[in-house]
């Protein structure tokens, strides 16, 4: 049984607050993960939230792989390429934190949020410290490791019957 955050809900969580951030409307890039079917999900969740925004623009959407040369590199080319930019969706928190260095080194003053996706300690802080670009990340469970074990022993162990894969809901965190 494979236990696994719904990777659909991530994709469309962060769209979903990415739209509110930026009250409907403007100029998004998106910096997708490595070319895979979960990377396919969530954006084509993410896509589909925004379809729902005519006044949204997707300006760019580029893999950065996990890596964060790769990352680095896509931001400079963002920034370069797009004068105007009001959001940005990381995909992954780790490139989130090096993306708004970036940014900040950059001196522009365009963008309402840059959203990431994770949980990460130091995103977390961020938000919690009212950072005014970094307001929410879309969580994976906490509860992953503890609901696979469960599953393993109530479900496998028991007898019970059981779906080949479970997606545990994914949480926002913002400040409130």
């Amino acid at each position: 049984v494979l236990v696994t955050a719904d990777k659909a809900a991530l994709g469309r969580m962060g769209g979903e607050r990415l739209a509110e951030a930026s009250g409907g409307r403007g100029s998004i890039v998106i910096m997708e993960a490595l070319p895979s079917s979960i990377n396919t999900m969530r954006v084509n969740a993410f896509k589909k939230v925004m379809a729902g925004y005519p006044d949204i623009r997707i300006r760019d959407s580029q893999h950065v792989n996990w890596n964060l040369a790769t990352g680095l590199e896509v931001m400079e080319n963002f920034l370069t390429d797009h004068p105007q930019l009001d959001a940005i969706w990381t995909g992954d928190d780790s490139t989130l934190t090096r993306v708004l260095n970036v940014y900040e080194k950059s001196g522009r003053t365009d963008m309402k949020i840059i959203l990431g996706l994770g949980g990460a300690k130091e995103v977390v802080k961020m938000i919690r410290d009212g950072h005014p670009l970094v307001q929410a990340t879309i969580n994976y469970p906490a509860t992953i490791i503890s609901d696979s074990i469960r599953v393993a022993t109530e479900h496998v162990l028991e007898g019970k019957d059981f779906a080949p894969e479970i997606d545990i809901v994914c949480e926002k965190i913002d400040r409130s």
